[in-house]
């Protein structure tokens, strides 16, 4: 009976032994004392007007698990390296602030960057180009952890347009020319002062796509709807010379029926 009595005690803890085990693991799966770094998101995307001009721009390194979400107690140096599949060039369409191969993330901070510069003028519209970074290792004197499902990053480099139509332009009616001033509201956005037909003074408002421009409001827009032709609102084009060529317009409730105009740029 002794002996049944100490076999079920020795059965029984061997299953509470187990059980201690499995928890410990689920907790670890579930963060668990290790800090884990990485990147937040394994893809990130980045505009850049081509205006020739060199702009910063920083990649992030976080902790991104582990430890409660606490940050570790002691420096996180995170190294890396550009990856032989990025389609961008260092020192042609992109190039690293710093010659060294490594980032801190500070004790008691959760994030640090690779800081990078991008060549707008070597950027192209529709040839976009990738910058791949690999993390390779972390060292620290706490416990820290490469999250290796998230140690690659792809950021990519999308050209966009630059524009540049703020300035004086002129209607060339029978009459004589009609000056009015373009300005910019925001990059590619643009107000007129004078909308064309009119003998009266209305701005006007368009935007500018890689040389394609759209119409996109007029003064009285609520009561007079401005509209294209074959397209929704009225379009147009940047010639060679700085003209601007706008085509189908229409507005409602008044006698401009697809209209043709080109605005003159003042040299």
């Amino acid at each position: 009976m002794k002996k049944i009595k100490l076999f079920l005690a020795l059965t029984l803890g061997s299953l509470i032994s187990v059980s201690c085990v499995v928890d410990d693991n689920v907790e670890q799966i579930g963060g668990g004392s290790s800090v884990l770094v990485g990147f937040s998101a394994p893809t990130l995307a980045a505009n850049f007007v081509t205006d020739g001009e060199v702009k910063p721009y920083s990649i992030p390194v976080n902790v991104i698990g582990g430890n409660q979400g606490l940050p570790s107690s002691a420096n996180v140096t995170v190294n890396w390296e550009l990856a032989s599949t990025s389609t961008a060039t260092a020192g042609v369409e992109f190039d690293f602030v710093s010659s060294a191969s490594n980032v801190v993330i500070p004790a008691g901070s959760l994030s640090t960057v690779i800081p990078i510069t991008v060549n707008t003028d070597a950027l192209v519209v529709g040839d976009d180009k990738t910058v791949v970074i690999n993390l390779t290792s972390v060292v620290s004197d706490n416990g820290v952890v490469l999250a290796t499902n998230r140690s690659t990053v792809t950021l990519t480099l999308v050209a966009a347009c630059f524009s540049d139509l703020a300035g004086q332009y002129y209607w060339n009616y029978t009459t004589g020319p009609a000056y009015f001033t373009i300005s910019e509201l925001s990059p590619g956005v643009y107000r007129a002062t004078q909308f064309p037909f009119f003998t009266a003074i209305y701005w006007f408002e368009f935007s500018d796509v890689c040389d394609n421009l759209t119409m996109t409001n007029w003064q009285f827009q609520a009561a007079n709807p401005l509209y294209g032709t074959t397209t929704a609102m009225p379009v147009g084009t940047v010639q060679p010379n700085g003209n601007l060529l706008f085509t189908g317009i229409n507005v409602t409730g008044v006698a401009i029926v697809d209209r043709t105009i080109t605005a003159f740029k003042v040299n």
